[in-house]
């Protein structure tokens, strides 16, 4: 259609009607519709909805309309957008809270419930029988919250509320009413005598309640009814009595009898008596005992009474008086009558006056006897009163007089010296004459006319102020502008000076002194002439801190940094490569290099070819021809880069190096791999290498080089490792700064030496060791609120020292706001009792000091008036993160009753929902873990605690965490790379981490690629400082990922990625297996333990990838199984000499033994036995962390089992389960320590092995009504799983399976089968150490998988019956076993007993209390032959006593029914003539008692067979009147023979399991005879001889009217028949009666 039928027409409508192809598609050509995606047809009317065309049936699941591609419009009751969900009451079947959270949804409205759940929408739990909205539920005492789950109303207990609780002890407990009464309704108990109180929790003594003031007359304790326990001092029955010092107050001598008791050991004394007990006597108001007593100088011997005589010179009553120089000290005339007698002979003289006797007089501290006193120029006549000599003055004749001035004043001696004497002056340096009033200048007098050189006045000692024009130190000089004419700063540094003041200026200067001039065309005066800088010289600008560039145009901040490297020597032929990798900008613009050639022979030259340099001016590398470089010339190359920002380019400073072009050739070309300078921290370790060869002139390259490392500057530093060409330092290798160091340098040389030529190269690297600042820690930090009567624990003892040095540490902590009840403390935590800080706001200031450094940090504390009893909380020390970590939050939370928790984020208002870890209520845990890379780079949040209590009060803590930046700005290349387009897989390739830039310095670089079959990452060099991979090969083929990571100081980590496409490889003549050891390098002896694993891991790889591509003959196998072998010895090598180095060389060494053990047609006995203890070692020694070496430690060890459980030749499948099972219980704990609470669980399934862990908080998994599955085994845990362990710490379990049992074999009887795989439980705290669970009263419930066949019908229980695998027909009973260290063995102990509700077709379970290795055990039953064989043949063991689990009754009855017979033909017999054998008879009964005594436990018929019956042990039983047995069988005829009853029994056919016999025992009841009480009382079997003397009376012929029957059965089920043991030889009667 269309005018130039231009238009398609599809079904009627033109190509551009909007509505053409149903507006689904384009019309291309007549009535052909192109169809959008999602729509078809014809005319494209059909939508597609999720595989399913509209008009489909099965579109939508069927409960709804495709309206449009994948859009569903579902039915009522149905949802989902494939509409395949159901609506039950409004919840989607998916949803975790459909059918209430109790059931599933299986159709509209449709729900089937859990068990213990019912109702429409499963909305009620059944609790014992009762649902939960029947009134009845829980004893009317609680409510049914979930299945057998009441919560009880207040006063009730127990599982059903039955129970009344007693002020918090439920009334079925020994404690209720402190064991002293009956609680018969909530809170109320009746005490029994002697006790009271609302809790029985009072004794009464004496009519008095104990917890009455006054019981025990307030000087004791009633501990029990009437029994007063008195406290110390106190005695009698009701403590009345005191006792002072081992003296009842009731007794005559107490007080030493000079007074009363009035308390213990406490006197009221007599007058004039004193001490504790009264001992002591009052001699003029002091005790006798004191120094005091008797003037200090007598004893006290009675009240008042003092004896002076022991000490000379004392008297008088009080012993008061002292004699000096024969007067009393009462006397006037005592010392002179100056003074005062003290002690005998001792004055103490009145000021101014000395002497013994007080006769000297002192003036001014100098005895008036002494030559020296008053100055020693004049007389002391009384205390301080001197008569002077001529020439001196003053009070003590100290001031001289010189010329009439006195020495005291500023101008004696003309003010130029000082007055020592009389007339005398001594003057200072440079004056002369008596009174010092004279000087001169060079050596002549100030006065002179031609001193200071005629051109200046002397104004002082060799001190001349020179005339205008003159200058010098003795005005000598001529000058311009007070500037010598000699100095270089003369005319401003820019002219001559020819006269004086008379300047002669150098060119593009000017002024009359040279001070004038320019700067880029503008005067040096003006402000723009050097933009932010000072113009200090013709075009020379001095710049700020913040500029640079020659006009100070440029910022700082955009200036980049060039970094060069270059070989120092080379070699006459050899080409000179300049380095400029290391370079780096300040954004992420490609730098710009200028190279130039500044010095040397042809330098222009070589500047022209500079200028040709390919891709110039971004390459950051040169390479100079040698045909350019002269011999024996030195040269020195300068770069400079451009960093292009706001389209401006920003140079840096040049960074040059010096190169020097040897004669000779092979001369070692040796580059640092790193820089030139590296400046390190001592906490870090620092490896120094070098890339070295050496040219011939014929082309010949030899890296056959020796290296001697030395160190040439700086204190030396020791335990340096030297490798041929690295030299590593491990952290803490350098020599501490000095105090007040802040830094310090140390030069370390190479020298590399050709093996051929002998020619040596040396190159220096200088390593400059920078002080760190000290890092101050403290908890809790941040800003937090803390009640004001809780003890408050600041704790900064986790601050440190980065560099470890030996300067003492020093702490303290302070508050200014605290108020002076707060003493600041110098220790590294500070304990702040309650109550001594107010509320309000404070902060609290922790310092730590070292040497010279310090560091503070504070932090802000909210009080506010709550209680002691709401507790506190805070939040650990936090420091910053890289952005690849986890960041982790504890909540330390201290006695508080916790109603919710809350984590916020207050600086961004991050969702923390969707960034932590998946786990549920991530914000309401008591720990906040968001998951790697979710902060950014650079920021600092703030998260935020809020933690409320029952009682609706808050308290918050805060945490500042920075986020660490990654290195920025660089590029990574690798060439060649030719990409869509594959290279050959022989190219070498290079690669390039180039512009990388970090505040964090130095930074290392790791290159890796990603296998492009396994996705494994492969290491091709460990992180170092060398920014540059060079020729390497690639030993894979395809599309390979290369990588870089680069780290700086801190950890931080940024990854740039390259690609390539690699060729098929070709190996040319080499074989899969040479390659692999070339790449193997297993010769090679490396420093780095990570270079030779990743190599080993490498080769490994190789091999298995292309090994099964190659055909390989025998000899081709064992080769490679030699390789593996000697390359695990190789790994085991490195592990015990050399210890791996970081978490991560342990990954990459459990990932190469795994691939080493990956082939198991190539595996050795060697390498079975030394693979499993090699990783056990690992495993067990070292960290591992990551997911994939989990795995892989778990295939490695099923890898192995498989192998030697096909090929035992291999191994022991015993060893390699027993060092399995050890690794795998350590790798359980490493996996749970990675985990946070919450998080999902780590399962890992193989064939022989598997695990599963989980981690939680102990309140969260005891709620959990869950099934933990590992394989076909599960456990639900204990309701009281904590077990000593806090309901709020953390808690792990793991389940290990084991399909083989790694323990010892159920060895206590022989008809025992272990029928099921071995199951480890296990459990760990939050510190990762190993928790015994054990006397659980809510038990662990186990529950095994089996493929076993059941006889369901059997009377005593569910057997295992048939030909199951590992279970000889006929089966036995099942039982939990668990397995006991101890014993070795494995045990039943712990383990409920198995009943029939526990076991179905496909599993078992069972219930155990404690947690230990598990498994199912089955316990087979037999029967015995009377020979003491089974009817196979084999010995049994009949003395063996009977046991109630096994019992066997069909060959007793068949055998009973035959010797009934023959017992009743024998008793006719013994009747007749039983009147002349009376005595025989009645010795023979006597006899028979007797055996019976002896409880023979089998008693025999002779029949072919015989079983005997365990004795019961009751008395009832004993006591039992058997008057006649026998046997009827329900599937039997009644007419049966012995004969046929005998050989039914041989073919096993006429008794057969499941079948059911009855015994009938009939007792005679109210009947007398003779003998009947013997005969009786020993019938203990069926088969018994006793039963002889009333065998022949049957029930039915019974003649005595006065006896009747009693007829019991008993029913038994009976097992096939089996090889018997010593223990099931016997029928067990205990349901008999």
């Amino acid at each position: 259609a269309g005018e130039n039928c231009q238009w398609n027409v599809c079904f009627n409508i033109w190509s551009n009607d909007s509505s053409v192809c149903s507006s689904h598609g384009s019309c291309g050509s007549p009535d052909v519709c192109t169809c959008q995606s999602g729509y078809d047809g014809s005319m494209c009317e059909l939508s597609n909805c999720f595989g399913y065309l509209s008009n489909d049936s099965n579109a939508c699941s069927t409960f709804g309309n495709c309206t449009s591609p994948d859009t569903c419009t579902c039915e009522n009751g149905h949802t989902g957008n494939q509409c395949h969900l159901y609506i039950c009451y409004g919840v989607e079947s998916s949803q975790p809270t459909v059918c209430s959270g109790h059931g599933s949804c299986y159709d509209v409205d449709q729900c089937s419930c859990q068990n213990g759940y019912n109702g429409t929408n499963c909305e009620l739990s059944d609790c014992y029988g009762l649902l939960s909205n029947n009134s009845a539920a829980c004893s009317t005492h609680g409510t049914c919250v979930a299945p057998d789950s009441c919560s009880c109303n207040s006063g009730y207990g127990g599982d059903e509320c039955e129970l009344n609780i007693c002020y918090g002890t439920l009334s079925n407990e020994p404690a209720v009413c402190s064991s002293n009464g009956i609680c018969y309704e909530p809170n109320s108990c009746n005490c029994t005598s002697g006790y009271a109180g609302e809790n029985c929790q009072w004794n009464i003594c004496f009519n008095t309640w104990s917890n009455d003031s006054s019981v025990c007359n307030t000087h004791g304790s009633c501990t029990s009814p009437n029994q007063c326990s008195c406290q110390s001092g106190y005695n009698g029955t009701v403590c009345e009595l005191n006792n002072c010092f081992g003296f009842l107050s009731n007794d005559s001598q107490v007080c030493s009898s000079q007074g009363n008791c009035t308390a213990p050991n406490t006197c009221s004394c007599s007058s004039g008596h004193d001490g504790q007990a009264c001992e002591l006597f009052y001699c003029f108001g002091h005790l006798s005992n004191t120094s005091s007593v008797c003037s200090s100088h007598g004893s006290c011997y009675n009240v008042d009474d003092c004896n002076c005589t022991m000490y000379p010179g004392y008297s008088g009553s009080n012993c008061e008086l002292v004699s000096c120089f024969g007067y009393l000290s009462n006397m006037s005339e005592v010392c002179s009558s100056r003074g005062e007698c003290i002690y005998p002979n001792v004055c103490s003289c009145t000021q101014g006056w000395r002497g013994s006797n007080c006769s000297i007089p002192e003036c001014f501290g100098v005895l008036g006897n002494e030559t020296s006193t008053c100055s020693g120029r004049g007389s002391c006549v009384r205390p301080n009163n001197c008569t002077c000599l001529e020439g001196y003055v003053s009070v003590d004749c100290s001031v001289a007089l010189c010329f009439g001035k006195n020495s005291s004043d500023s101008t004696v001696c003309s003010g130029n010296g000082s007055c020592l004497q009389f007339n005398n002056c001594s003057c200072i340096a440079g004056f002369e004459s008596l009174d010092c009033s004279e000087w001169r200048c060079n050596g002549t007098l100030y006065n002179d006319s031609s001193v200071c050189s005629g051109s200046g006045t002397c104004q002082g000692p060799n001190s001349c102020t020179c005339n205008d024009g003159f200058t010098g130190e003795f005005c000598e000089d001529m000058a311009c502008f007070g500037v010598s004419y000699q100095s270089d700063a003369v005319c401003s540094g820019h002219g001559t000076c020819i006269s004086n003041n008379n300047c002669s200026c150098l060119a593009l200067y000017r002024g009359d002194n040279c001070d004038q001039f320019d700067c880029f065309g503008l005067a040096n005066n003006e402000t723009e002439s050097c933009g932010n800088g000072t113009c200090v010289a013709y075009n020379v600008c001095s710049c700020p801190s913040v500029n640079y560039g020659d006009a100070c145009q440029f910022p700082v901040s955009k200036r980049p940094t060039a970094l060069v490297r270059a070989p120092s020597s080379i070699g006459k032929c050899d080409d000179l490569a300049l380095d400029g990798t290391r370079s780096y900008g300040t954004s992420d613009s490609k730098l710009k290099y200028t190279w130039q050639c500044i010095s040397g022979t042809n330098f222009a030259s070589i500047n022209s070819f500079l200028a040709t340099i390919t891709n110039a001016p971004y390459n950051p590398t040169a390479t100079i021809p040698s045909s350019y470089l002269s011999d024996n010339s030195v040269y020195v190359f300068q770069l400079v880069v451009l960093n292009t920002q706001d389209s401006a380019d920003y140079p840096s400073f040049p960074a040059r190096v010096t190169v020097v072009a040897q004669d000779t050739d092979f001369v070692p070309v040796v580059t640092m791999n790193g820089l030139s300078v590296e400046t390190i921290t001592r906490d870090q370790s620092l490896k120094l290498s070098t890339n070295a060869y050496s040219l011939g002139c014929n082309g010949t390259r030899s890296t056959n080089i020796d290296f001697a490392w030395e160190q040439t500057h700086g204190r030396i530093v020791s335990n340096a490792l030297i490798s041929a060409n690295e030299i590593t330092f491990p952290a803490f290798a350098f020599p501490a700064l000095a105090n007040g160091d802040t830094s310090e340098s140390f030069v370390f040389t190479v020298t590399a030496q050709d093996a051929y030529s002998g020619q040596q190269t040396n190159i220096s690297v200088t390593v400059i060791l920078q002080q760190q600042a000290l890092h101050c820690l403290i908890a809790p930090s941040g800003t937090f609120s803390h009640p004001t009567s809780v003890s408050l624990y600041l704790d900064g003892s986790s601050s440190f020292d980065p560099d470890q040095s030996g300067d003492a540490d020093s702490f303290s902590w302070s508050c200014t706001s605290c108020g002076q009840n707060l003493t600041t403390v110098s220790q590294s935590h500070w304990n702040i009792s309650g109550g001594l800080i107010a509320a309000g706001t404070h902060t609290l200031t922790f310092t730590y000091q070292k040497g010279s450094r310090n560091c503070s940090k504070s932090v802000t504390a909210e009080l506010v008036n709550y209680p002691a009893s709401v507790g506190s909380i805070s939040i650990g020390s936090v420091r910053s993160i890289n952005r690849n970590e986890r960041l982790i939050l504890i909540a330390n939370i201290q006695d508080m009753d916790v109603k919710s928790i809350s984590w916020n984020e207050t600086t961004r208002n991050l969702d923390l929902v969707s960034l932590s870890v998946d786990r549920d209520n991530p914000k309401s845990r008591r720990s906040l873990a968001l998951k790697e890379n979710t902060l950014e780079e650079g920021a600092t949040y703030e998260f935020k605690l809020l933690v409320t209590d029952v009682n609706d009060r808050q308290l918050y803590a805060t945490a500042i965490v920075t986020v660490n930046v990654a290195p920025s700005f660089g590029s990574f290349i690798v060439e060649p790379s030719a990409l869509p387009q594959a290279v050959e897989s022989s190219t070498e390739f290079a690669a390039f981490a180039y512009e990388w830039v970090s505040v964090y310095n130095p930074l290392q670089y790791q290159f890796e690629y990603v296998d492009p079959i396994t996705q494994e990452v492969i290491i091709l060099r460990p992180f170092s400082l060398s920014n540059v991979l060079l020729s390497f090969k690639m030993p894979t083929q395809g599309a390979v990922t290369f990588r870089v990571r680069i780290i700086n100081s801190l950890g931080a980590e940024a990854v740039a990625s390259a690609g390539a496409i690699i060729g098929p490889y070709s190996r040319g003549s080499q074989t899969v297996l040479q390659v692999s050891e070339g790449i193997s390098q297993l010769g090679t002896s490396f420093a780095d333990v990570s270079r030779s694993v990743q190599l080993i891991k490498s080769a490994a790889m190789y091999l298995n990838t292309y090994g099964p591509l190659e055909a390989c003959d025998l000899t081709c196998v064992s080769d490679r199984v030699a390789f593996r072998t000697l390359a695990l010895k190789k790994l085991e090598a490195d592990v015990s000499l050399k210890l791996l180095p970081s978490e991560f060389d342990v990954q990459h060494h459990v990932q190469a033994i795994f691939h080493l053990t990956n082939v198991k047609e190539e595996l050795s006995q060697e390498t079975v036995t030394l693979t499993p203890i090699l990783l056990n070692h690992t495993v067990c020694k070292y960290t591992v962390r990551d997911r994939t070496s989990f795995e892989h430690v778990v295939q490695t060890y099923n890898n192995l089992m498989s192998a030697v459980v096909d090929s035992t030749a291999l191994g022991s499948p015993d060893t390699v389960n027993s060092i399995a099972k050890s690794a795998l219980v350590c790798l359980t704990n490493h996996i749970q320590r990675e985990h946070v609470d919450g998080e999902e669980r780590t399962t890992i399934e193989t064939k022989y092995y598997s695990l599963v862990v989980y981690k939680d908080l102990v309140e969260i998994l005891r709620s959990l009504n869950t099934s933990w599955q590992v394989k076909d085994f599960g456990v639900r845990l204990s309701s009281d799983l904590s077990d000593g362990v806090s309901i709020f710490n953390s808690m792990s379990f793991a389940l290990l399976y084991y399909l083989k049992n790694p323990y010892g074999n159920v060895s206590r009887t022989d008809n025992q089968t272990m029928v099921t795989p071995v199951t480890d439980v296990r459990f760990y705290d939050r510190n990762g150490n190993s928790i015994s669970i054990h006397s659980l009263s809510d038990p662990l419930q186990f529950t095994f998988g089996h493929n076993l066949l059941l006889n369901e019908t059997s009377e005593f229980g569910t057997l295992f019956v048939g030909d199951a695998p590992g279970l000889q027909s006929p089966g036995g009973r099942a039982s939990c076993r668990f397995w006991d260290e101890a014993l070795s063995d494995w045990s039943k102990e712990g383990c409920d007993s198995i009943d029939d509700a526990q076991i179905t077709s496909s599993n078992v379970s069972c219930n155990c209390h404690h947690a230990t290795p598990f498994s199912l055990v089955t316990e087979r039953i037999s029967l015995s032959t009377d020979d003491g064989t089974t009817p196979d043949g084999d010995p049994s063991t009949p003395d063996q006593p009977p046991t109630a689990e096994e019992p066997q009754l069909i060959l007793f009855i068949i055998i009973g029914a035959v010797a009934a017979v023959i017992l009743c033909l024998w008793l006719l017999i013994c009747l007749c003539i039983i009147c002349c054998l009376c005595a025989c008879v009645s010795c023979c009964c006597r006899k028979k008692k007797k055996r019976k005594e002896k409880k023979t436990p089998v008693s025999t018929i002779p029949s072919k067979y015989a079983v005997g019956i365990a004795h019961r042990t009751s008395d009832t039983f004993q006591k039992l009147h058997t008057s006649s047995t026998m046997l009827t069988d329900e599937s039997l005829s009644s007419d049966d023979d012995h004969a046929s009853h005998s050989d039914s029994h041989k073919s096993n056919t006429s008794l057969g399991v499941g079948k059911k016999y009855v015994l009938q025992q009939k007792t005679m009841k109210g009947g007398s005879g003779s003998g009947s009480s013997r005969r009786h009382s020993s019938s203990s079997s069926v088969s018994s001889n006793d039963d002889k003397n009333g065998a022949n009376k049957d029930s039915s012929t019974s003649s005595d009217n006065n006896h009747h029957e009693d007829s019991r059965d008993a029913v038994v089920a009976f097992d096939q028949p089996q090889r018997p043991t010593m223990m099931n030889n016997f029928l067990n009667f205990d349901s008999l009666e």
